[in-house]
């Protein structure tokens, strides 16, 4: 029986201990005399006549961290999207969702939200583009904080595959002078203070020579590889394509790399399967739950989740050019795939064939 207790109370201990690491508890805090703190925005509040229910997310993982209440305790701004800092102690959860949950004495409202002119309405499900008209208040959506983690997850992942393989991160410049390959429309810099002397006298030029923001760092790379045999950057790029598609964009980050002493083709390509691999495999063990949140929000695929296990797990097959072209063209040619993603494949074709 003591057994018993004593392995049930280890469990209990251990989820606590996750619980306050999930939802950023500080313990003994704010000398008030209560264990713990808890501070973030309400994400949903039920409300019923004895007690509350309050879903507390201060953006740093998923799930949201429950908060029980009474209702004598919560003032008319304690309401959905409001920022709290709720006081009291976890105990243990009679709910099957969780093992631990808060139980708030006093509560604090540091900004109350008013749900009328709020844009985000509790339990719904907006567009892509509702979210882009309010780029200063979509972090607080599910949706965007769990694809802000995740891309965090795959940064910190891109750095520890290179890291752990010997490379050397390299800050290649924003600003250049040249035209990397020509690989794509160029943004020029130039100065656009006024001139308070002269309107009508011509501004001089900042730089001595046309000055561009960078479409790529792989020529500054290049040169640093000529002392340093293995290096690498994870930069913002820019393409002034004039294309409002979702298939070109005018800011991204761009991974290169250059390994020197290499002796095939082969070399190169195990490093690129590495880096997917170590990447995906990262992504998918660090944020299980914000890709699978993800993923039931936008994939209409069951099995895109297994196909992502499957490609870590199995080795990427080598195949000349001509060949692939030949294999997403029999593909092309099937019924089951639409004749816009022909064309979409056939597009990209030609132009790479025009810039080769």
């Amino acid at each position: 029986m003591s057994a018993s207790i004593s392995k049930n109370m280890k469990m209990f201990c251990v989820s606590c201990q996750r619980f306050l690491q999930r939802c950023n508890v500080r313990r003994f805090s704010d000398g008030r005399g209560y264990e713990s703190t808890m501070k973030g925005w309400i994400r949903h509040m039920r409300k019923q006549k004895h007690v509350n229910f309050i879903q507390l997310n201060d953006g740093t993982g998923k799930p949201a961290a429950q908060i029980v209440t009474s209702p004598e305790i919560c003032s008319k701004d304690v309401t959905e999207g409001s920022c709290i800092t709720a006081y009291g102690k976890y105990q243990e959860s009679i709910a099957q969702e969780q093992s631990v949950e808060f139980l708030a004495e006093e509560i604090k409202v540091h900004g109350p939200c008013n749900m009328q002119k709020y844009p985000f309405q509790p339990r719904k499900i907006h567009s892509h583009e509702h979210l882009r008209q309010f780029l200063h208040l979509r972090p607080k959506t599910a949706l965007t904080s769990a694809v802000l983690r995740i891309r965090n997850t795959a940064t910190m992942a891109v750095h520890k595959y290179f890291q752990e393989n010997g490379y050397i991160f390299i800050h290649t410049p924003i600003l250049s002078s040249n035209d990397c390959e020509g690989a794509g429309q160029l943004f020029t810099v130039k100065v656009s203070e006024k001139n308070d002397d002269d309107e009508k006298k011509p501004i001089p030029e900042f730089f001595t020579s046309p000055v561009f923001l960078t479409v790529s760092g792989q020529l500054h790379l290049e040169a640093v590889a000529s002392g340093i045999s293995k290096v690498y950057t994870f930069s913002p790029a820019f393409r002034a394509e004039r294309s409002q598609t979702s298939n070109h964009l005018a800011e991204f980050y761009m991974i290169e790399a250059e390994l020197s002493f290499t002796e095939s083709l082969e070399d190169i390509m195990q490093v690129m399967e590495g880096l997917i691999k170590s990447l995906t495999r990262e992504v998918m063990e660090t944020s299980a739950d914000d890709i699978r949140f993800v993923h039931r929000r936008n994939s209409a695929s069951s099995d895109l989740l297994t196909a992502i296990d499957d490609m870590i797990e199995k080795e990427f097959i080598r195949l000349p050019y001509v060949e692939a072209l030949s294999i997403v063209n029999k593909i092309c040619e099937s019924p089951e795939l639409k004749a816009e993603v022909c064309n979409i494949k056939i597009k990209i074709h030609n132009e790479d064939s025009q810039m080769s």
